[in-house]
């Protein structure tokens, strides 16, 4: 019988994102996290601006891609939700699709 090499290490699960970024800030401390929200903020400020400015409406943009994804959800709360919390919602799902750029 043969023994594999790092045969532990494939029963090892990846590490999450929040623990990525908790072993970062153990390892840089406050430097990375001025940094890491600075970055967030540079990209989620204009775009929760254009938002704003360009007259997007939060709840009824989430109703129509509901709509559109024929999804089955309740949405009907958001009509009680402010537009302006709904878009900065979306600005942030927005930036967060522009992680992989600001890497």
């Amino acid at each position: 019988r043969t023994r594999k090499k790092n045969a532990g290490a494939a029963d090892e699960k990846e590490p999450s994102r929040w623990e990525k970024l908790r072993a970062l800030f153990k390892e840089h401390g406050a430097t990375f996290a001025a940094l890491y929200v600075g970055a967030n903020a540079a990209t989620a400020a204009p775009i929760m601006a254009a938002l704003t400015l360009g007259g997007v409406d939060g709840p009824e943009l989430v109703f129509w891609a509901a709509d559109q994804l024929q999804l089955t959800f309740d949405l009907s709360f958001l009509e009680t939700v402010p537009k302006d919390l709904v878009n900065a919602f979306l600005a942030l799902e927005i930036n967060a699709w522009l992680e992989p750029i600001r890497l």
